[in-house]
C-alpha cells in the first residue's frame, strides 16, 4: 500500500516544494493538542442535491455521523458537544478496532503485548491524523469579519488541477456525486457540515485516506462515513502490525533484549505501510537524517501525549469511559516502562494486564453498534 498522505511523485515539482512547507507547518509539534486545527482545510458539502447522483450516502446517514458545532470566528467547538464528541469517537474507534482484529485473526491472541500494542495503536494513529476530526457542524459560513470559511480550493478542487489523475478522482468523488458545490452557491447565515480535509488537498476524514492511493474507497463514497473510514484504515494498519510481529529479526527497532518492543510495534507500522507505502520503512525514526524524520517525531509526540496527562481523550472522557481510556493507558505504560527501564506513575503490572483486557473486551462488547 503506498502512503496515505505524504507522497508526491504523482504531483509537478513546483506544486511539491510549495506542499511540502506547508506540511512542515501541519507536523509540528505545536499542534500536538489542538482538538479542531484551524491550519486544516475543510470540504463543505453540498446540503441541497447531495445524494442525487448515485452516492451511496444520504445527508441524513452523513447527519449521524459524530461531529461538533463549531463557532465560525474562533473555531473552537462547544463544550457540550465537544465532550459528547469525544466519547462517542472513543467508543466508536475501539468498536472497530476490536471487529478489525477479529477480522484479520489478531484478536484472541496469547500475546498480550501485541494485544495492547495493538488497541494503542487504533487509538492513536486516527489522533494523530485528524486530531480525532472528521466531520464537523460550522454554524455559519462567515466569521465576524465577514470571510468565508468554505475553502475555493478544497470546494472547486483547484488545487489538484494541474494533476490529471487527481483532479479527475476529485471530479468524480465530490463534483459528479454532487457531494460539494461552488462556494458562492452557499448561503451565509446557515450552518453546513463539512468534511475534514488536508494540505496537500487529496487526503479526507479521520485516517486521512489519500484517494490516489486508495482510489476504490473514495469512489465508493466510503470516505463520507466515519466508521467507514476508521475501517478502513485501522485494517490496514492492523494487518501491518502484524506482519511486523512476524518478522520482528528483520527489523532491529522492534528488537530488545530477545523481546519485542511494543512501543516500536505501535511506530514502525505507521512510519512504515501507512505514512511511507512500505514496509521497508518501518525503523525510519531510527534515523534522525531521513528526510521525513519530522513525521516521525510528530506521530511520537501524538503517542507520548495520549500515555501522558495530557490528550483529547483525557480532557474529553469521563466516567466508566475515562476509567477504560486510564486501564488501556495503564497497559501501555507497562511496556513502556520496560523499553525505557523507568518506573512511570500509572503503569499497570504485569499481573494486571490480562484482567485489564478482560475489562476493556467487556467494554466493547457493551457499546451498541
Amino acid at each position: 500500500m503506498k502512503n496515505q498522505r505524504w507522497y508526491f511523485e504523482f504531483l509537478a515539482m513546483p506544486f511539491a516544494f510549495g506542499i511540502i512547507g506547508l506540511l512542515c507547518f501541519l507536523t509540528s509539534e505545536s499542534r500536538a493538542d489542538k482538538f479542531i486545527d484551524t491550519s486544516r482545510i475543510f470540504y463543505t458539502i453540498n446540503p441541497e442535491e447531495f445524494g442525487a447522483s448515485g452516492s451511496p450516502f444520504s445527508l441524513e446517514q452523513i447527519s449521524s455521523n459524530p461531529m461538533v458545532d463549531v463557532d465560525p470566528t474562533t473555531g473552537a467547538p462547544d463544550s457540550e458537544s465537544k465532550s459528547g464528541y469525544i466519547t462517542q469517537v472513543f467508543q466508536r474507534i475501539l468498536k472497530n478496532c476490536h471487529e478489525t482484529m477479529e477480522k484479520i485473526d489478531t484478536l484472541d491472541t496469547s500475546d498480550v503485548g501485541f494485544y495492547w500494542a495493538q488497541v494503542t495503536g487504533c487509538l492513536v494513529v486516527p489522533y494523530h491524523e485528524s486530531k480525532l476530526t472528521h466531520f464537523r457542524k460550522i454554524l455559519d459560513l462567515v466569521n465576524e469579519n465577514d470571510q468565508s470559511i468554505c475553502s475555493l480550493r478544497m470546494n472547486n478542487g483547484q488545487f489538484l488541477s494541474g494533476n490529471k489523475v487527481l483532479f479527475g478522482l476529485f471530479l468524480n468523488a465530490f463534483k459528479e456525486k454532487n457531494v460539494v458545490k461552488e462556494c458562492s452557491s452557499y448561503e451565509k447565515g446557515s450552518s453546513y457540515i463539512q468534511l475534514v480535509g488536508s494540505s496537500d488537498s487529496y487526503s479526507t476524514g479521520i485516517m486521512q485516506i489519500a484517494m490516489n492511493w486508495h482510489g476504490p474507497h473514495v469512489m465508493a463514497g466510503a470516505h463520507l462515513s466515519m466508521d467507514e473510514t476508521l475501517k478502513y484504515g485501522l485494517e490496514k494498519y492492523l494487518m501491518a502490525m502484524n506482519r511486523l510481529r512476524t518478522k520482528v529479526a528483520s527489523y532491529p527497532c522492534l528488537k530488545m533484549n530477545k523481546q519485542v518492543n511494543y512501543v516500536n510495534l505501535i511506530r514502525s507500522p505507521w512510519s512504515g505501510d501507512y505514512n511511507a507505502g512500505n514496509d521497508s520503512k518501518s525503523c525510519r525514526y531510527s534515523n534522525p537524517a531521513d528526510p521525513w524524520a519530522q513525521n516521525d517525531k510528530s506521530f511520537m509526540s501524538d503517542l507520548n501525549n495520549f500515555l501522558g496527562t495530557v490528550s483529547l481523550y483525557s480532557d474529553g472522557l469521563t466516567g466508566e469511559d475515562l476509567a477504560i481510556f486510564q486501564i488501556i493507558q495503564s497497559s501501555m505504560l507497562y511496556y513502556q516502562n520496560l523499553v525505557s527501564n523507568t518506573k512511570k506513575a500509572g503503569a499497570a503490572t504485569s499481573s494486571e494486564l490480562e484482567s485489564h483486557r478482560a475489562a476493556l473486551m467487556e467494554y466493547v462488547g457493551n457499546i451498541n453498534p
